[in-house]
């Protein structure tokens, strides 16, 4: 029998650099991402799409987060601002602001951000 150790295998995703377009925000976004999050994107019809319906838990970047995040915060406060179209297109994925300040955010941002609330009252 061979005793030999196995020899390491490392494994890195294939990155690539895209253009996506966020209806809400309205803004053209250069993101670095891999081909299965291109294809996640292209499923659901669009970045808007794809980061509201998918659970916080299973988008696997923080950009991601903080893009999903900054998409509820504009839809609960810039109504007015936004095409009517696109408030009803998005209307079933609308939460209030004080859930969509929280939303996403990771740990270390979420204490820091409940200590500079408690500090305040």
């Amino acid at each position: 029998p061979d005793y030999k150790q196995p020899k390491e295998k490392y494994w890195w995703p294939h990155l690539h650099i895209s253009v996506v377009y966020s209806e809400v925000l309205n803004k053209h976004l250069k993101v670095t991402m891999t081909k299965r999050a291109q294809r996640l994107i292209d499923e659901n019809f669009g970045l808007d799409f794809y980061l509201l319906k998918t659970p916080v838990n299973e988008i696997y970047s923080h950009l991601g987060l903080k893009l999903k995040r900054e998409i509820l915060l504009h839809l609960a406060t810039n109504k007015e601002r936004i095409n009517k179209d696109i408030i009803a297109k998005y209307e079933p994925y609308e939460m209030p602001e004080e859930i969509a300040l929280w939303h996403g955010l990771p740990w270390k941002e979420a204490v820091h951000r409940l200590f500079t609330i408690g500090k305040k009252m």
